[in-house]
């Protein structure tokens, strides 16, 4: 979890249609957050909105987690 990058700059939302789209259905979005390693992370979200939800609940979780503190009674999911 450190080894995320918690800035704006270091996350990217795409919409990637040919990538994940192979059945016919929605198009796929990707959430790409990179390391402090230069590697990505990639998360397929079901759209956008629900892309920058997971991103604010990670940069916090991640915040949190350089800081050494304990993640406590909220649902990462109300940032």
């Amino acid at each position: 979890m450190k080894t995320l990058c918690n800035r704006p700059d270091c996350s990217s939302l795409t919409t990637t249609p040919d990538l994940l789209n192979l059945d016919g259905g929605r198009p796929g979005t990707l959430l790409i957050i990179s390391t402090t390693s230069g590697k990505k992370i990639l998360i397929d979200v079901v759209d956008e909105e629900a892309g920058n939800r997971i991103r604010n609940a990670v940069f916090h979780l991640v915040t949190l987690a350089k800081a050494n503190k304990a993640y406590k009674s909220k649902d990462p999911f109300d940032y």
